[in-house]
């Protein structure tokens, strides 16, 4: 497995294991979490992106399949310019 970052933030994994396993950190509650877009194939070759939360632990996945990681880091990166704009949620 191999990891290449790309710009926006977004890591780029390619495997079909799954995620992979964060470092533990200690930091308190005033630190900022560090959330990763993280694009990888399935077992059938499709994309997908997943936002992995500062622990590793999935906290968005895309609804869709793209056929190439190009197209799923495309609407990763349009999550990660937009997602902020969104509404729907009471503030």
């Amino acid at each position: 497995m191999t990891l290449q970052s790309i710009s926006a933030g977004i890591d780029r994994w390619l495997d079909d294991g799954g995620p992979a396993s964060a470092p533990t950190m200690n930091r308190t509650p005033r630190q900022e979490d560090t959330m990763n877009f993280v694009i990888y194939s399935d077992n059938g070759g499709d994309y997908h992106w997943r936002l992995d939360s500062d622990d590793g632990k999935p906290v968005a996945v895309s609804a869709g399949i793209f056929a190439s990681a190009d197209a799923a880091r495309a609407a990763a990166s349009d999550v990660h310019d937009h997602a902020g704009k969104a509404s729907g949620v009471g503030r």
